[in-house]
């Protein structure tokens, strides 16, 4: 494989982009200006890839990332990426082609199935057997192979759109869809036969769609999506998708999630969820299955994909970035409006020019990070690496900055946790 690099075009270095060496996601890519960016696939810890439209290439865990130079050229360009081993995989691309190549994409093969709507989405249980799903006006079919993607297809299931799909194994899987108009509402569906029959399981209530959906066993699985009130929406299974229980994702300092993107499970009660939001987007993480999920970190980006290979490594993209964990399993703490916990305060609050931030604490943390934050989510101030005393000896000037809601974010290490305190503030 180490030839193969020489034909890629661009090397983009790892970002420091928006998150200190102490955060539990740090920024690895940063392609904004190139490319937007929200599928993510990894083999394994070292080779990976991210696409929509061009896609990236790295070989050493993100360390280093390159562009595909032809795609910019060429017609293998599309909105997902897999690879069953080092040198085949495949892109789901226009007008019912899926690319395929053999050599580790130092060439793709176009191969023609019998649908002619965009390939959206692409998923292999093993090096034969994959489904793909379709764009707008496919009636609900999806596309089969048995072959590795040689010869494609067409299974016709009676809805009107799919959007995501998951298998266990050759013969069962389910498949997340909507009924269009006049109803308008998700669905999801099982099958036990390799997709021979699909039967609904699942009906959402009116303009309740579904976005992302994960399985763990035959058993236990997690499908996620947004209401018609512009909220999230997360739900559970623990018999198969026979019955679905509605879990709880808590405010973030942007508010509400108005649409959970992605699920990711490691094992049955280590989890991650993708959202987006009002001002930028999160990663909620669960080590109980769900009944309790936590705020693990919050983007200026809303976060589309997340794989992980365990419970603590794994990548997550959004818009133009890709962002990597090698502690996936912390808990983020939000010790936000509960007195008994707060460790620090500041004064004045509302604040006219500077402010000061006061601390209780009796933790020695010389690896703290302070942020601040506008109410679009842009980052103004970061200090990284520094400690309580360094945080609390100096003032903060705000003068330079238009009246408004800020938030100050304070975080540590404590007992093998990443703490969190977030405070609210207005600038006058």
């Amino acid at each position: 494989m180490k030839h193969k690099f020489t034909f890629f075009l661009m090397l983009i270095f790892a970002s420091a982009n928006s998150y200190a060496q102490n955060e539990i996601w740090e920024t690895q890519l940063n392609a904004h200006n190139i490319t937007y960016l929200d599928r993510i696939y990894f083999l394994d810890e070292n080779y990976g890839w991210t696409i929509w439209g061009c896609y990236f290439f790295t070989s050493d865990g993100g360390e280093n990332w390159y562009l595909d130079p032809s795609c910019l050229s060429s017609n293998h360009s599309g909105s997902d990426i897999v690879f069953i081993n080092q040198d085949t995989g495949f892109i789901a691309g226009g007008n019912g082609t899926i690319h395929k190549t053999t050599n580790g994409g130092l060439s793709w093969m176009p191969i023609q199935t019998p649908a002619t709507q965009n390939v959206i989405k692409l998923f292999f249980v093993d090096e034969y057997n994959g489904w793909a799903t379709l764009g707008q006006y496919s009636e609900g079919n999806i596309l089969h192979t048995s072959d590795g993607g040689n010869t494609w297809e067409i299974i016709e299931i009676q809805i009107d759109g799919i959007q995501s799909i998951f298998f266990i194994d050759n013969n069962i899987g389910w498949l997340i869809g909507w009924l269009g108009p006049p109803i308008g509402k998700g669905v999801i569906l099982k099958t036990t036969n390799a997709g021979e029959d699909f039967e609904i399981q699942y009906t959402a209530d009116f303009y309740n769609y579904f976005e992302g959906l994960f399985f763990i066993s035959e058993q236990i699985g997690w499908a996620v999506g947004y209401k018609n009130s512009m909220d999230y929406l997360v739900l559970h299974t623990e018999n198969g998708g026979a019955t679905w229980t509605e879990q709880t994702l808590p405010d973030n300092h942007y508010g509400t999630p108005t649409q959970a993107n992605c699920v990711y499970f490691a094992d049955d009660t280590t989890g991650w969820i993708g959202t987006s939001g009002p001002g930028g987007g999160a990663i909620y993480f669960t080590n109980d299955g769900g009944q309790n999920w936590h705020v693990q970190q919050l983007f200026s980006q809303a976060v589309f994909d997340i794989q992980m290979l365990n419970r603590d490594t794994g990548w997550a993209v959004g818009s133009g970035f890709v962002y990597h964990t090698t502690n996936g399993s912390l808990i983020t703490n939000v010790i936000e409006n509960q007195a008994t916990e707060k460790q620090f305060k500041i004064t004045p609050n509302p604040v006219t020019n500077t402010f000061h931030i006061e601390t209780n604490s009796a933790i020695s943390c010389e690896n703290c990070q302070l942020e601040i934050t506008n109410i679009t989510g842009n980052s103004i101030l970061r200090l990284s690496s520094i400690s309580f005393e360094a945080i609390t000896s100096k003032s903060i000037d705000l003068s330079n900055y238009p009246a408004g809601i800020y938030f100050v974010t304070i975080r540590y290490e404590s007992n093998h946790q990443i703490k969190c305190f977030n405070q609210k503030i207005i600038r006058l």
